[in-house]
């Protein structure tokens, strides 16, 4: 099944693309898709006439101009919450950030109208494009900042280390261990990442 759109369509991922997207993603920054499960990614067309919440695959689809592919966005959902959708994947040509938004619009609106409600992606703080792209092009909320800083030399953090008493969690936590997580984000937030306890089952 493909989409048109202008200048081009939209259509899912197929073991034919392969090829394409490899030479796409060895000119990105940090494009390794070799170990990319193209065989599991490219059945989820039966997927199609299904509801949202039996998705149990990644939904992947390419942005092809005049038959030659110039990217891919591949989205899977939350267990425990099927109506959270994560972009794990996006991959298109250096710069080329019009087909990276017609491809994050076309999922939004694709997997919207059937009943996704929360669009998720992590991305590095690095990536001031990526972000831009996120935030203005594709109207998307930045939820969080993480800053990872690298340590030059041994630190020995365990050397007064004493175990406490932790106990193994089990499906019976879930409902106060989701109250706990939610109860920490920032009430701007809440309505879009409040986590269901199914989710820490």
């Amino acid at each position: 099944m493909s989409y048109n759109n202008f200048m081009g369509k939209i259509r899912r991922l197929n073991l034919l693309d392969k090829k394409q997207l490899c030479d796409i993603a060895s000119n990105m920054d940090n494009g390794n898709i070799l170990n990319y499960p193209f065989i599991k990614n490219t059945t989820s067309f039966i997927q199609e006439i299904l509801p949202l919440k039996f998705h149990l695959m990644p939904n992947s689809f390419v942005y092809l101009i005049n038959n030659k592919i110039q990217g891919m966005i591949s989205l899977s959902t939350t267990r425990g919450n099927r109506e959270n959708i994560d972009i794990t994947h996006l991959i298109f040509n250096q710069n080329d950030y019009i087909t990276a938004k017609k491809l994050v619009k076309f999922a939004v609106k694709h997997l919207g109208e059937v009943g996704a409600r929360t669009f998720k992606v992590v991305i590095d703080n690095n990536c001031k494009d990526l972000e831009t792209l996120f935030l203005n092009g594709c109207s998307f909320r930045c939820g969080s900042y993480e800053n990872l800083w690298e340590i030059s030399h041994d630190i020995d953090f365990f050397s007064n280390y004493q175990a406490l008493p932790f106990k193994v969690l089990d499906d019976g936590h879930a409902q106060s261990v989701s109250e706990l997580y939610n109860a920490e984000i920032n009430p701007y937030y809440r309505p879009a990442l409040e986590r269901m306890p199914e989710e820490f089952k």
